[in-house]
């Protein structure tokens, strides 16, 4: 999916602006706290989409992501498995993530 592409580019380098836009209004507020938290702490190198579950007949769609990333406070590279929530939105159409999964990284810091 190019969302999820375009929403986890933003996310490696930083342009949370950018990734803002594929988040679900529902969502954002959560997504914000998320980067204050980490943003300056936390970096991600690289992501690997592993799956995507298009055999779910509903909207949503959970998508199985591979990250490494590491932490200002110990460069040590580490390996989370993220499992979003991604709904196909009508209005404005197109893919928006309800659950990116941001806390992921955070119950693994030091």
């Amino acid at each position: 999916m190019i969302a999820v592409q375009g929403f986890l580019k933003a996310m490696k380098w930083e342009e949370y602006k950018i990734a803002s836009v594929w988040v679900a209004p529902s969502a954002k507020e959560d997504f914000w706290k998320n980067i204050d938290r980490f943003q300056g702490k936390l970096h991600l190198l690289d992501y690997e989409i592993r799956d995507i579950g298009f055999q779910n007949p509903n909207p949503t769609k959970t998508v199985l992501l591979r990250c490494r990333y590491y932490s200002t406070s110990d460069p040590e590279l580490r390996t989370k498995t993220l499992h979003q929530k991604w709904v196909f939105s009508v209005s404005p159409e197109g893919w928006q993530v309800l659950e990116p999964d941001l806390g992921g990284f955070l119950s693994e810091q030091p």
